[in-house]
């Protein structure tokens, strides 16, 4: 069946599961063909690609020359995730403005993903896995426009007030090195940085810490936040501010984090991460009188 927004993928799971050793094969005949017994030293099953004896031009000692199948494997790979991060990106289009829509496409492409990296080939040929790697990625890009009420609107990330460019890159620095160190966070520097300088978050920060009822603990998030209000380098809009958190913001497994005017008033003063959430404050505190 022909890769369409529904079955994005139907080429490519069709390759991983027979096409492709059907080309390792051809590959090997290929070689053994072109090359006499005695030149092949050894076929790397596992590493997929094949030894061949040479005669180095400059030294005259005999060398070993692998040849990758992973080269000829390459233009094929490109070409089925081209097609399919193509019909995935017309999935999304079809889908907005409607944000259920949005996410129940996600979730569904996200599953699928799942499901074709349990397939062997994706073991037996390692390079596979960055290209689903990549288009996991595109599909958190493509998933990321804020919808509110079925009609697109803009909402901003947090902003860190401070005295100049450089300090508030430095305290920035400091809140994602600390929280990192703490498992407290999972994300790239790049996005943080848009996450705390007003810009749209490309791909949101994982929110790590659980609770002791094993959920995400959204109590300790906004006891972050608040900690950052009370020092004065926070601000946010009190009409936007639960959306704000949701754009910046997901749970350990990339699900969207839902309830926070009931979690707000069912917090305490300190709850479970609050020790070490004070302890990143404070060396926010010590950066802040020693970058002007």
């Amino acid at each position: 069946m022909a890769p369409s927004p529904e079955l994005p993928f139907s080429d490519l799971e069709e390759y991983l599961t027979n096409g492709i050793y059907v080309d390792w094969k051809d590959f090997k005949n290929d070689i053994t063909e072109n090359f006499n017994h005695s030149e092949i030293e050894k076929i790397d099953e596992p590493g997929k690609q094949i030894f061949i004896l040479d005669i180095d031009d400059e030294t005259g000692h005999t060398i070993s020359v692998p040849h990758s199948f992973a080269k000829t494997a390459a233009p094929k790979l490109k070409v089925l995730f081209k097609t399919a991060n193509n019909q995935v990106e017309i999935g999304f289009q079809d889908a907005y403005p409607s944000k259920q829509k949005v996410r129940s496409y996600r979730l569904y492409l996200q599953n699928k993903i799942k499901e074709l990296k349990k397939l062997s080939a994706v073991d037996e040929f390692p390079y596979v896995i960055n290209h689903f790697n990549k288009i996991s990625q595109k599909i958190l890009l493509f998933s990321n426009e804020i919808v509110v009420d079925d009609n697109p609107v803009a909402v901003s990330s947090f902003t860190i007030k401070a005295s100049s460019p450089a300090q508030q890159l430095a305290v920035i620095e400091v809140l994602f090195n600390s929280l990192t160190q703490a498992n407290f966070i999972d994300g790239s520097k790049e996005e943080f940085v848009k996450a705390f300088t007003g810009k749209v978050v490309t791909i949101p920060i994982k929110w790590l810490v659980i609770g002791r009822n094993k959920l995400v603990n959204k109590n300790a998030l906004l006891y972050f936040l608040k900690k950052l209000t009370s020092i004065g380098l926070l601000d946010y809009d009190h009409k936007t501010y639960y959306k704000q958190i949701q754009h910046v913001f997901r749970g350990p497994n990339d699900e969207d984090l839902k309830n926070f005017s009931e979690s707000n008033s069912k917090s305490t003063n300190t709850p479970d991460g609050s020790n070490d959430i004070d302890k990143v404050i404070r060396l926010v505190e010590e950066t802040l009188t020693q970058i002007p």
